[in-house]
């Protein structure tokens, strides 16, 4: 009897450790990634020399990149990934095009306590005056197309102007055609291009920057019916690297109040884009800066006085501002070398970099064994995420550090800028006039 009882005792005793064992476990494995730890310089007993800068201009700024592959790269502090095709907007399309599963993965997702409704603005609306610009028709759809939102005869979908027209939308992934309404395929680009956490107002500035980007490249065939839009050709297409990232079946993948967000950002600017002169703007955007933006000049050349350097309100505690590449000095040779054979480097690396900064005091130029490299191509060369960098070289490591502020191009809205103004309760119509300086908002029929 005895032994009974002790056995029925162990087996009491295993059947309540075990339940405990798997909640356990089942709550580790679910428990979301932590933040990557901040990354810091190691001090050493050898000072880091910090690299010249100068203000005298050491070569003419270096013509637009083609649509030929660039390096990529998806994280910060990484190293440059497989080459994908991009254009000059995007030199780093594997991040982009995945933006907000990227912002999920680090921040988790987006729960419907944080969305939040900016209250109205009390400053009195301008009128938007009504371009005279012809309208367009939207492309005639094929048998291989198929068609998504309304039919014409219910065009509205609550969208207004150019929201309420069909665009023909290449969908690379899958290499067939898709009509949609312009409003229908923005509410795919916002989700895509913008994390979706963000405040309503920045998603409202995203809206009217898509839209314009769309409009824009849309009226200029020379350009944008090119090879990346199929053998038809397209209005847009969904290659990040050429036009804009986009998700299909947004309704779908997230939830009611999300979903509903994305929609208001669109409905509630409707038609509305960015124009100077009564002409729509290359309203390009990048996901952040430090300090100043960048003007279009200083980047690709051409003097769009839309987009010139402006303030921008990020902090070096923002997601994906501040980063940092290292390399020794073998391998800067190699990668110099691989650039401009012609390189000569002296026996002293910390002698071997110059600064050139512009006038918002990104990297204008950088001098490197002898050669000139914009800041812009230094972001491919050395795998940087921004042409803002400073440069310090370590004797007792032989090696250079890089020091990254920003994440893209630099050019055009700020998109975490923009969440950031959000947060202040600041409007839409306010923070894409401070991104591109002297646009009007304007209702396109």
């Amino acid at each position: 009897m005895k032994r009974i009882i002790s056995l029925c005792g162990v087996f009491l005793a295993v059947a309540l450790i075990i339940p405990s064992v798997i909640t356990l476990t089942y709550k580790k494995t679910d428990a979301p990634d932590p933040l990557p730890d901040e990354i810091t310089l190691t001090d050493t007993e050898t000072e880091p020399i910090e690299m010249t800068d100068t203000e005298e201009e050491t070569s003419k700024h270096e013509p637009p990149p083609d649509t030929e592959a660039e390096e990529t790269g998806k994280a910060i502090n990484y190293r440059p990934a497989d080459e994908t095709l991009i254009d000059r907007y995007h030199s780093y399309s594997a991040f982009e095009e995945d933006w907000a599963e990227e912002e999920e993965r680090v921040l988790g997702p987006a729960t419907s306590a944080e969305v939040t409704t900016v209250p109205e603005t009390t400053e009195a609306e301008t009128t938007e005056p009504e371009t005279t610009e012809p309208e367009t028709t939207a492309p005639e759809t094929t048998a291989e197309e198929t068609t998504t939102g309304k039919s014409n005869d219910d065009p509205t979908n609550e969208y207004r102007g150019c929201d309420a027209k069909y665009i023909k939308v290449y969908i690379s992934s899958s290499k067939t055609y898709e009509m949609m309404l312009l409003g229908d395929y923005l509410m795919g680009v916002i989700a895509a291009e913008m994390p979706t956490r963000f405040d309503v107002e920045a998603l409202k500035a995203q809206a009217v920057a898509s839209r314009t980007f769309t409009i824009y490249k849309s009226l200029r065939s020379y350009f944008y019916h090119s090879s990346p839009h199929g053998d038809e050709g397209a209005d847009v297409c969904t290659n990040s690297g050429h036009c804009q990232a986009y998700k299909a079946d947004v309704k779908s993948k997230y939830s009611a109040a999300v979903y509903e967000k994305i929609r208001r950002a669109v409905v509630e600017t409707s038609g509305i884009i960015l124009t100077l002169n009564g002409e729509p703007i290359e309203a390009v955007f990048h996901a952040s800066s430090y300090g100043k933006t960048d003007s279009m000049a200083n980047i690709w050349g051409g003097g769009n006085q839309c987009l010139v350097g402006v303030e921008t309100p990020e902090t070096l505690d923002t997601l994906y501002v501040h980063s940092f590449e290292y390399f020794s000095s073998e391998e800067v040779k190699k990668r110099v070398l691989a650039r401009d054979s012609s390189a000569v480097f002296s026996d002293d690396p910390s002698e071997w970099m110059t600064i050139v900064r512009n006038e918002n005091d990104h990297v204008k130029t950088l001098t490197v064994g002898g050669i000139s490299i914009t800041g812009q191509s230094c972001r491919s060369v050395f795998g940087l995420s921004s042409n803002n960098f400073k440069v310090t070289y370590d004797k007792e490591k032989d090696e250079f550090t890089f020091e990254v502020f920003g994440w893209g191009h630099s050019v055009g809205l700020s998109q975490y800028g923009a969440g950031i103004y959000a947060e202040q309760g600041k409007d839409y119509k306010f923070i894409v006039r401070h991104y591109y300086s002297g646009a009007d908002l304007t209702l396109w029929e």
